[in-house]
């Protein structure tokens, strides 16, 4: 049988193409610009040190907003009605990021027949979404299940006052989040 392609054949210019080829080394003569290269470099830099930057904003709005279809989203308890926890969410300026959230709360105190009220303002690098929000409902739970709080019949309510103190989401980075958390802090220390 015969070998029609001639990759086979005697002589060294018939495998050249397929042995691996060293890598050609570049220098100005071939066209390698330094320059170039750099600022290549520094576009690609940049854009993800955006990307990262934008990715690592925590989204601006209240974490747990009432809707038409859930006018009680921002209430939220264990189905025996033990207690119940509230959520009224601010910005950084004071303003209510959902109006209907302060309203919903106010029901839930003003429906509850002998209320034990506990109220919780976060810290710095929290918000809505946090883990303060998993241990104040673990201590109203907690609370709501003592034999003295179950006698009397009360009802336990919890309202979690947030704000955006947890506006960075990168973990080194929230750390120099200090001082314009402090200028929003510093708002509702006025109010």
């Amino acid at each position: 049988m015969a070998n029609t392609s001639g990759a086979f054949t005697k002589g060294k210019a018939s495998l050249y193409y397929l042995l691996p080829q060293p890598i050609k080394r570049t220098s100005l003569q071939d066209g390698f610009d330094p320059a170039r290269t750099f600022i290549s470099v520094c576009r690609v830099s940049f854009a993800l040190a955006v990307t990262i930057f934008i990715a690592a904003c925590a989204s601006y709005g209240p974490y747990h907003p009432n809707t038409s279809a859930d006018p009680t989203n921002s209430i939220r308890g264990p189905a025996d009605g033990r207690h119940k926890l509230a959520f009224i969410e601010f910005g950084d300026q004071g303003s209510a990021l959902d109006t209907s959230q302060r309203k919903a709360a106010l029901e839930v105190i003003h429906d509850a027949k002998r209320p034990l009220l506990f109220v919780y303002i976060h810290g710095w690098q929290n918000d809505a979404n946090s883990a303060d929000v998993c241990k104040f409902e673990h201590f109203i739970d907690t609370v709501s299940s003592f034999p003295e709080i179950t006698g009397r019949k009360l009802n336990v309510i919890g309202v979690y006052i947030a704000w955006r103190g947890l506006d960075v989401t990168v973990p080194v980075a929230k750390f120099l989040t200090f001082w314009s958390r402090k200028s929003a802090q510093e708002v509702y220390r006025m109010v």
